[in-house]
């Protein structure tokens, strides 16, 4: 006899899937955004300051950390890291 508490679970774990999903989808948005950025300059013979550069280089930095994290996170399930995880992607938000 199954247990009343087994679709919960099951709703639980789809839900969480979902989450990591959307938030797959929003990383990839950011090195889009990345991207466009520096096809916009390089378009416009454009240079960087040495500041936007090593402020672009920490977004880059930031953004691998997270993939990294993320990936350890869906494979441990270790949902207690999720929310610096989310704090970071806010933060790298540029739209």
């Amino acid at each position: 006899m199954k247990s009343a508490r087994q679709p919960t679970q099951h709703c639980e774990a789809y839900t969480r899937r979902l989450e990591i999903i959307k938030n797959y989808e929003r990383m990839s948005d950011l090195s889009t955004n990345l991207v466009e950025l520096y096809q916009l300059a390089f378009d416009n013979r454009e240079d960087f300051s040495s500041e936007a550069i090593r402020d672009l280089d920490t977004m880059y930095q930031l953004l691998d950390d997270m993939l990294r994290r993320s990936l350890k996170i869906f494979k441990t399930e270790d949902i207690s890291r999720f929310e610096k995880l989310s704090k970071d992607e806010e933060y790298l938000d540029l739209d």
